[in-house]
């Protein structure tokens, strides 16, 4: 048992003369519930400076927490932990509202279309009929700057550091496109290229590249076979359990 004092000072409102201060009682000092506990009480706090939740402000603010003795625990353990789950919390915030998604829907809406494509194979390692969704591990933020409208105060980071990059990166441009057909024609004869118009991405969207992966679904690293001459890099992300065995399954 113990309790964590937050002092926060926001950089929108450096007229504030007084920081605002709060304390919560914490027993349980796991990392994960900690985390919750602290971006709570942020939270409350800023509620009652600004009366907001502290959504809109949290990336801003400078906070300063403070461990109020009378726990076994070390201090330097509990800020350190603290420490992580709020730098996460301000992260996954930056990246939840970094695009304009409506100035965004109108930029794809009258640009050239791109592409989700994916690779179909008659047979891999014994299962008949697997597709493999492609998208690029190496998508520069200028390539991906160009494909969406930020939100106020959010830089291409926020969108290339979380999920809605991974997003941006499994879509192809008509160029890309047939880059791939010329590809695959060429070095995987049999398999069928396919391919869907894409969507303008949004701050909640998550794209393969991000999946977690084992036990029946993984990446197969195209980049990495033999003689490949495509000027980016792809992987493909697969899912054996959409398929049918035909043959003994052969191990990597």
């Amino acid at each position: 048992m113990g309790e964590i004092r937050i002092t926060i000072k926001s950089k929108l409102h450096p007229s504030d003369s007084q920081p605002w201060q709060d304390t919560a009682t914490i027993d349980d000092f796991d990392a994960w519930k900690l985390g919750h506990v602290v971006a709570k009480l942020l939270k409350k706090t800023m509620f009652a400076a600004w009366g907001c939740d502290g959504a809109q402000y949290f990336p801003d603010v400078e906070a300063l927490f403070e461990y109020i003795p009378g726990s076994e625990l070390e201090a330097a353990d509990i800020l350190q932990n603290i420490a992580r789950e709020m730098e996460s919390e301000a992260r996954s915030q930056r990246g939840n509202t970094a695009l304009n998604e409506g100035k965004t829907d109108e930029l794809w809406a009258k640009s050239e279309p791109r592409y989700y494509a994916s690779l179909v194979t008659p047979g891999y390692k014994g299962w008949q009929d697997v597709e493999f969704h492609l998208f690029h591990t190496e998508m520069s933020e200028a390539e991906m700057s160009k494909l969406v409208v930020l939100a106020p105060n959010r830089t291409i980071e926020d969108v290339s550091k979380w999920y809605t990059g991974t997003a941006i990166e499994q879509t192809f441009s008509r160029a890309e496109v047939l880059q791939l057909y010329d590809y695959f024609k060429v070095n995987y004869e049999g398999d069928c290229l396919k391919l869907k118009r894409a969507h303008a991405p949004g701050n909640h969207c998550m794209g393969y590249g991000a999946y977690a992966v084992g036990g029946g679904d993984d990446f197969y690293m195209f980049d990495h076979v033999e003689n490949y001459s495509l000027p980016f890099k792809v992987w493909g992300y697969f899912n054996l359990r959409d398929c049918e065995r035909v043959g003994e399954a052969v191990a990597e």
